[in-house]
């Protein structure tokens, strides 16, 4: 019963080994070495040269965003940005903010509120900085910064006074608390926002210009997940269901519950397995809130239930 959740497994799988912003790093990681594979061996722009916004191409008129893609109602765009990055240093950048802080979020969220906060900061990113730039020189907006400063500021308003330890340079251990972190991001890219990005050249490939704009949305939907999180809780994003198909149109489950003593009998249940098969139940209640909602989502008593569970199973 409690084993046969993958969760709750030691050696549960090479798939739901991978937490969720582990696939959100995979995901950056392939799509960086697709755009060095189409520049350097079939000429393409892969958006790793800075020749300016101005630039034609596959990837910068289909998936980039800019207010000449958004004229022409590619709203995808919107959000296939942040897959792609200008230099190592930015996936890295990115990549290291999202690899620390997502695991403390999905800890705490679970895997499928982290991928809804995740892609949240990422459109509302996409349409602070169209707002702010709209009728501009054309440049182009790429990077996940909005997406992983959604989750930095996630963790700064769930976590405000607990100190934290960062690298400072990656080598000067400084420790300080995550409201601090945030109120000092906000800061730095409300002073870009205003001296940097409005009124100058927005080309940021070729000026080598920040998008302050989508920063600042990016921690804007951090703040309205924090405020709204319920909201967010109710609505479910579309599931892709694996497992071998039984038969013409039906998939097997992907968790199965062991009953103890297969066979079935006639006789009249007793109390005693009443009151376990009423434990099963519970117990496979509370699993399915860790799976969605993460284990900080649990109360005290569903705590309990779950130690007086492993207690019989050790019997």
């Amino acid at each position: 019963m409690l084993y046969d959740r993958p969760y709750m497994r030691q050696s549960a799988g090479f798939q739901r080994n991978i937490p969720m912003f582990g696939w959100i790093l995979i995901v950056l990681g392939v799509v960086f070495l697709l755009q060095n594979i189409l520049q350097l061996f079939f000429g393409m722009d892969g958006l790793l040269n800075a020749r300016g916004g101005a630039v034609g191409g596959l990837l910068p008129n289909w998936f980039a965003l800019s207010d000449g893609n958004l004229e022409h109602f590619r709203i995808w765009t919107l959000l296939t940005y942040s897959l792609f990055h200008g230099s190592l240093f930015h996936l890295l950048a990115n990549g290291l903010i999202i690899f620390f802080i997502g695991r403390m979020v999905e800890i705490r969220l679970g895997a499928e509120l982290l991928l809804k906060l995740y892609l949240f900061a990422a459109v509302l990113g996409g349409v602070a900085w169209a707002l702010v730039n709209w009728g501009g020189s054309g440049g182009l907006v790429i990077g996940a910064s909005a997406g992983a400063l959604g989750l930095l500021i996630y963790f700064c308003l769930r976590n405000p006074n607990e100190p934290i330890t960062l690298l400072l340079f990656f080598v000067i251990p400084v420790t300080v608390l995550p409201k601090w972190i945030a109120w000092g991001v906000l800061g730095l890219e409300t002073f870009g926002l205003l001296f940097s990005e409005i009124g100058s050249s927005r080309e940021l490939l070729g000026g080598a210009k920040i998008a302050h704009s989508a920063h600042l949305g990016g921690m804007a939907a951090a703040f309205l997940f924090f405020r709204y999180e319920n909201w967010f809780r109710a609505f479910s994003l579309p599931k892709v269901r694996l497992g071998k198909r039984e038969g013409k149109g039906s998939v097997s489950p992907r968790y199965k519950v062991n009953v103890s003593g297969a066979a079935k009998t006639k006789s009249t249940p007793t109390r005693s397995t009443k009151k376990k098969t009423n434990l099963r139940e519970e117990v496979d209640r509370i699993l399915d809130k860790i799976n969605s909602s993460g284990f900080g989502s649990l109360s005290e008593e569903e705590k309990e239930t779950l130690n007086r569970a492993k207690e019989l199973l050790g019997k």
